[in-house]
Formats: C-alpha cells, structure tokens, sequence
C-alpha cells in the first residue's frame, strides 16, 4: 500500500513505475466480497493506521507552521525594546 504522506517523508523513493497506474485508489475500489475475511480485516486496519499518519504529519505541519509565523513576528530583544 503506498501512502502520499510517506512519499512526501521518503522524497528519494521514486514510488510507481511504469505498469503501476493501476495501483493508485486500489483501496477504494475493492469490495469486501473480493477478499478473504481476514484480509479484508487487515486492509482496513492498514487503511485506518494510515489515515492516522497522514493526519498526524497534517498536525505537525500546523505546528511548524505556526512557530514559523511566531518566530517572524516576536519583537527582537535589545535596548530599543526596554526604552519606556
């Protein structure tokens, strides 16, 4: 299962090659019936696990973010910051 999340951490990794297409939304084109119990299982397991990451790696973007924004914005200490 390949994850957009991990191919943004692992930029060096080329990800699909040519004959791979058909491998992009896999996921949400399967039907339950299509697969063993146990593998349907484990599928949305996978898919859950993953949607997890994505959305923590989406929280510590924020995050960075906003003490970029913090840091470009709080006053410079020095003597002209004390003058009252």
């Amino acid at each position: 299962m390949m994850a957009g999340w991990w191919l943004e951490q692992n930029p060096e990794f080329e990800g699909l090659n040519d004959g791979g297409e058909w491998l992009v939304g896999f996921r949400s084109r399967l039907r339950e019936d299509e697969l063993h119990e146990l593998d349907w299982a484990y599928i949305k397991e996978l898919t859950a696990w993953h949607e997890e990451q994505a959305q923590e790696m989406e929280r510590e973007k924020q995050k960075e973010k906003e003490n970029r924004v913090a840091a470009e914005t709080q006053p410079l200490a020095g003597p002209s910051s004390l003058a009252l």
